[in-house]
């Protein structure tokens, strides 16, 4: 299958690039999200499947800064910032695969 690229249009003028190639039982996904004046954050997420249960998943991001105050954000807080991020993140996803809906912020 050929890769495909997607853009959606978000709140808060934030543009989203999906380019998305699937090979066989291994699913690589890209994501470009693009704040203006403000930061390029390039996540790639690689998806192998073990078994029919389990998949291995591996998830990088790329921050690019656009301006000095992000660049301190990046240095200074972004570490812990992203960590809580994490948090919420697998919070989340286990709640969707357990109950099959989607976790509010805040519960």
């Amino acid at each position: 299958m050929a890769d495909k690229i997607y853009s959606v249009q978000a709140p808060n003028s934030l543009t989203f690039e999906v380019p998305n190639g699937l090979h066989d039982c291994h699913h690589k996904i890209e994501f470009l999200r693009v704040t203006p004046s403000e930061n390029v954050v390039r996540i790639n997420i690689d998806l192998e499947e073990i078994d029919t249960e389990q998949t291995n998943t591996k998830i990088s991001y790329q921050y690019t800064s656009l301006s000095e105050e992000v660049n301190r954000f990046i240095e200074a807080d972004l570490e812990k910032s992203f960590l809580k991020s994490m948090d919420w993140w697998e919070k989340a996803i286990n709640h969707y695969l357990i109950n099959g809906e989607m976790l509010k912020q805040g519960k």
